[in-house]
């Protein structure tokens, strides 16, 4: 009783987070990094992203982020089956609703039905590690994880890159956001082969945006950091401060698809 209690509550609160689904919001990001914290092991990778500075933004840019909301760029013609399959997060936004410790994805692509046809949906599995402080299923302190389903958003039916994804965060609870590519990186010795990294974000998030790096490794070789610098200014350039971005943890104890 007590439990799903708290996963109610839990959910309500992302939910209430979410509700920049409908809402398009500024896209402002707190200047609250906390890059000390980061634990020795992403050093490299705090060093690297401390190199990264925001542009500076006069008045009439900063007048013009409504019409950034209305227009946000995204990938053209994402390909959802080469985006399928296991990503893990290594840059993220310093906000409760992302957790800093060992987060992932599985993506399985689910193509339209051969005989009734419809839209391609891709089923979705997050799991990380729940931290104090962090909006994940309770208790703190043990690995997670949360399915759900993504679709291409109704109110662009000619962007395949703007999805929203529900997750079910309990038995009887679903929560909603925006899932929209900002950027992919093909495999550079196969243009039909997955993508190596993305970079996405939910730009309506209410206290500014939600953003996230993805790679199919734990850790960016020195050779690959070059296009993830790339993408960090993809993110940039789509009206997004980097100014709250932090890496994110992926150490061998971590569990992914946690039961």
């Amino acid at each position: 009783m007590i439990a799903a209690a708290v996963n109610r509550i839990f959910a309500l609160t992302v939910l209430l987070g979410f509700a920049g689904v409908t809402h398009c919001a500024e896209h402002r990001q707190s200047s609250n990094r906390k890059m000390d914290n980061v634990s020795s092991r992403d050093e490299k990778k705090a060093r690297f992203l401390k190199g990264k500075k925001s542009k500076p933004k006069d008045e009439k840019e900063s007048k013009k982020s409504g019409k950034k909301c209305e227009s946000f760029p995204t990938v053209s013609d994402l390909d959802l089956s080469r985006y399928a399959g296991r990503w893990y997060l290594i840059y993220g936004t310093d906000s409760p609703n992302i957790q800093k410790r060992c987060s992932a994805a599985n993506y399985v692509y689910n193509a339209p039905d051969p005989i009734f046809g419809g839209t391609p949906t891709v089923d979705v599995v997050n799991s990380a590690f729940c931290s104090p402080g962090e909006n994940c299923p309770p208790p703190y302190g043990q690995f997670f994880s949360i399915p759900g389903k993504g679709l291409n958003n109704p109110a662009f039916p000619d962007e395949t890159s703007k999805l929203i994804v529900t997750l079910t965060t309990a038995p009887t609870v679903d929560i909603t956001f925006n899932y929209w590519v900002i950027d992919v990186v093909p495999d550079p010795d196969d243009e039909t082969a997955p993508y190596q990294f993305a970079a996405l974000a939910d730009p309506y998030y209410p206290d500014g945006a939600l953003t996230y790096v993805l790679s199919r490794d734990t850790t960016v070789d020195a050779s690959d950091e070059e296009t993830v610098a790339m993408l960090l200014e993809k993110i940039e350039d789509v009206g997004i401060s980097l100014e709250n971005i932090i890496p994110i943890v992926q150490e061998e104890v971590c569990v992914y698809d946690a039961e």
